[in-house]
């Protein structure tokens, strides 16, 4: 069965020789690198279009800025007034223009798809949710694609688990007033039931995300786990009533396995085990990085793996698109089709780019599409 090549998102580095030192930003979109002159010129056919194309968004933006900033002395206000003032004709033409062109810029630095792009795009997007957090839904949905990529994987946990929850059932959180708290949730546990975050219906692209997040777990669950049979005495799993008998052979591999554990000191197996993870979920879960069988965590996951993947198959069309996912990722949204396919076209636009840069990630989706038919 075919593998997915998976191809994670690099470092700054050279567009032409993928070197990391001595580094120049483009002068035109400051979001593309090269280590020389030499390599820009040779590189600026190919880069030209998308270079131009931020260059404008961003000149667009700042004029539009500007008029924002000569309205604030005509109509000076003390606070934020993207969203104490959306009833005033006069800052609810100027706030969605504003917010068009930000959102156009960061789509524009998406495109681009550079570390530093995406870094960029992140910014503007997560800006344009503070400062008028209950509009935009594109913005809103496009974040945790982002975070996904930049290897940000906890705090996207932690937007989801803020944004699914925050306002059950639309009407009783305040998302005109500024004081009420805002993303205020941090180092969520990603390994907790995902019941209540699916229950009112998310978008299909945070079930996307959220899937992501498990699968991550899960892989960085299985790798400690093999890190705990390389270097544990008992292999990293307990024993059970079924465990055969020692032979010889056994004890002697058991010893040296013994040997190998006790010459490691505690902080190297800790490094070691730090190393093994790809993801940054785990970090700060020292109850776990200290344990030595994850098999009842590794099976809990699975479970709610299997459950978001059939939350989002609610959209028969999703997940072999998914798999292949051909003219979605190229077809622009303005031409998307409506009802279930215009949603996959959506989903996978914001979410696929996340899953195809994560090694193994599709395989899962992958092995479970193959048991649902």
């Amino acid at each position: 069965m075919p593998t997915n090549t998976a191809q994670p998102l690099p470092p700054r580095q050279c567009e032409v020789c993928q070197s990391r030192e001595g580094l120049l930003d483009c002068g035109g979109c400051r979001v593309v690198s090269y280590c020389s002159k030499a390599h820009q010129v040779a590189h600026r056919a190919k880069h030209k279009l998308e270079c131009n194309t931020v260059r404008t968004k961003q000149a667009v933006l700042d004029a539009v800025t500007s008029e924002g900033h000569d309205l604030e002395e005509k109509f000076p206000a003390d606070d934020n007034i993207m969203m104490t003032r959306r009833e005033d004709l006069v800052w609810m033409v100027f706030r969605d223009r504003y917010m068009q062109t930000r959102l156009a810029l960061a789509n524009a630095l998406v495109a681009v798809g550079t570390t530093t792009a995406l870094a960029g795009a992140l910014d503007h997007l997560l800006d344009m949710l503070r400062l008028y957090r209950c509009g935009f839904t594109d913005a809103r949905t496009t974040v945790p694609s982002l975070l996904l990529r930049l290897g940000r994987d906890q705090e996207c946990y932690d937007f989801l688990k803020w944004w699914l929850l925050a306002d059950p059932g639309g009407v009783t959180r305040d998302w005109v007033d500024p004081n009420v708290p805002y993303l205020d949730l941090k180092n969520a546990d990603a390994l907790e039931p995902c019941d209540q975050l699916i229950e009112e219906y998310p978008f299909l692209s945070d079930v996307a995300a959220l899937t992501l997040v498990k699968v991550k777990l899960l892989l960085d669950l299985e790798s400690l786990q093999k890190v705990s049979q390389a270097l544990e005495p008992d292999g990293g799993v307990k024993p059970t009533a079924k465990t055969p008998t020692k032979t010889k052979t056994t004890a002697k591999t058991t010893t040296k396995t013994m040997t190998k554990a006790k010459t490691l000191p505690p902080e190297v197996v800790d490094m070691i085990k730090r190393e093994a993870l790809g993801s940054n979920l785990l970090l700060h879960r020292l109850d776990i990085l200290s344990a030595t069988d994850h098999t009842l965590r590794i099976a809990r996951v699975k479970r709610q793996i299997r459950q978001l993947f059939r939350q989002a198959d609610m959209n028969k069309l999703f997940w072999p698109a998914f798999l292949n996912p051909g003219v979605y990722l190229t077809m622009p949204l303005q031409f998307s089709p409506l009802g279930p396919a215009g949603e996959v076209h959506a989903a996978l636009q914001m979410a696929y780019p996340s899953w195809a840069e994560m090694p193994g990630a599709i395989d899962v989706i992958r092995g479970l599409l193959a048991h649902r038919n």
